[in-house]
């Protein structure tokens, strides 16, 4: 008989599929200098690397960029996200685990759609499935 441990629950909180998508950029702040290193994303919510700290159940406006031109407005996404999880790194940095949660603003709303959308254009380009132990 096995008995699920935590780490079992971490990997398993995400019912979408996870993606790890070397061509899409995430950012804190808009026109930050600092760009995440970001883990995984699926269509619900991502995991990234940050020496910016922040807090469980605060919310954060996230930059996708899908291009690499930072001045690409049709591959660029301003998505409302809620960290979930939080994990402090050996270097000092930060990785967090964020849900893009319902949004009642119509801008936030498309947004989030037309992620979704270039999530599954960016994917069936042949993702790289990303190792047990990276999840969000």
């Amino acid at each position: 008989m096995r008995i699920s441990s935590n780490a079992d629950k971490a990997i398993n909180r995400r019912r979408e599929r996870r993606y790890v998508l070397p061509t899409l950029a995430v950012y804190t702040e808009e026109g930050s200098d600092c760009r995440e290193k970001l883990v995984n994303v699926s269509k619900t919510g991502c995991s990234f690397v940050t020496p910016v700290s922040l807090t469980r159940g605060e919310h954060v406006l996230l930059h996708f960029i899908a291009s690499s031109n930072y001045y690409a407005i049709d591959d660029s996404y301003c998505l409302d996200g809620r960290v979930v999880w939080r994990s402090v790194l050996r270097d000092g940095n930060y990785r967090y685990g964020v849900q893009f949660p319902e949004t009642h603003s119509d801008f936030l709303e498309g947004e989030t759609r037309a992620f979704r959308e270039q999530v599954d254009r960016l994917a069936s380009r042949g993702p790289v499935p990303p190792s047990a132990g990276t999840s969000a």
